[in-house]
């Protein structure tokens, strides 16, 4: 194949497949027809003699040599995009679509009032979240994503990341999980159940995360009345549901305070201080941007505003019940 005959579109449609999965996406995102992305996809596979994407039920699915040319193009096209742009970043014109990955609890914690300085500040920008997954590493070190928010225990040397906020597990239960004092002994086998956070880490490229709440939560009481070994639900993997299960079925769920908050006050529950501390229960998210992609200024604006955002979020409660009446704490 001569690079000196090769249509450099036909890349720009390689680049698009890659982040849409999927030749409709893939023509929203190029300004397209579907049939011209399919035409320009069997130019592709001709020229690299590899179906590069196969049906799958999630979408296209990219084969190893789709993955290995595709970081590759991303760097080359960012390069030119960083050649061809304007030096002076101007947040008011920008059209720029700013990536994130983080999890469902960080997302609820912080993007309404990013969305809402967004608005104001760049009306014409906009915000995409990517959830930590396979292949996400990938499209970071390929300039795919502009900040990573999580809860970092190490990262590797020459990545700038930015403390943006701290928060702590507390329990999160309804008005009628109601503990006596005969129920004290209940006390026991819940704490024996709160999670040790602090060895539940992932290890990817270098960096080590602990693993968000929402990514494993575990909703960890008890019925009303009922005094068992174990929990009657051990875990869930979403943690913005386990608010209406605790409201529905009478149970109490471990959460980070923050965002027990957002559900304390509308659903009348409960906030109570785990009997954990250090650790086990704290939470530090931070920003990560790349060394090279990282630099570009419409991404260092976007972290400040990050920053912003989290200093407005102020400093943890020590109220255990958000709405003002006695809560029925569980004994110590």
């Amino acid at each position: 194949m001569s690079f000196r005959m090769l249509d450099l579109n036909l890349l720009r449609v390689l680049d698009a497949m890659m982040i849409e999965g999927s030749v409709g996406g893939a023509a929203s995102r190029l300004s397209v027809t579907p049939s011209a992305v399919s035409h320009a996809l069997g130019r592709l596979r001709a020229l690299f003699d590899d179906p590069l994407f196969i049906r799958s039920p999630g979408g296209m699915r990219a084969t190893p040599r789709a993955s290995e040319i595709g970081i590759k193009v991303r760097e080359g096209l960012h390069s030119l995009e960083g050649a061809l742009a304007s030096t002076a970043f101007v947040a008011a014109e920008s059209r720029r679509v700013f990536t994130i990955a983080c999890s469902a609890y960080v997302s609820a914690v912080l993007l309404p009032g990013v969305i809402t300085r967004l608005r104001s500040r760049a009306p014409r920008a906009a915000i995409s979240v990517a959830s930590w997954g396979p292949g996400l590493f990938d499209r970071f070190e390929a300039g795919q994503i502009d900040v990573l928010l999580g809860d970092f225990v190490r990262v590797p040397d020459g990545y700038e990341c930015r403390d943006l906020f701290e928060d702590r597990l507390v329990w999160l239960m309804g008005r009628d999980y109601v503990l006596d004092s005969e129920g004290a002994g209940r006390r026991r086998p819940l704490e024996a159940l709160e999670p040790d956070r602090a060895h539940r880490t992932v290890l990817e490229y270098g960096f080590v995360r602990r693993v968000t709440v929402d990514e494993c939560c575990g909703i960890v009481g008890n019925p009303v009345g009922r005094s068992l070994d174990r929990p009657v639900l051990e875990s869930l993997p979403h943690a913005l549901i386990a608010p209406l299960l605790v409201k529905q079925a009478e149970l109490a769920a471990l959460l980070p305070q923050r965002l027990a908050q957002l559900f304390a006050r509308d659903l009348r529950l409960d906030m109570v201080e785990s009997a954990a501390a250090g650790p086990a229960t704290a939470i530090r998210i931070a920003a990560v941007r790349h060394p090279a992609y990282g630099r570009r200024e419409p991404v260092v604006w976007f972290c400040d505003l990050l920053a912003e955002v989290a200093a407005g979020l102020g400093g943890l409660s020590q109220e255990k019940n958000t709405t003002g009446e006695e809560p029925h704490a569980l004994p110590r």
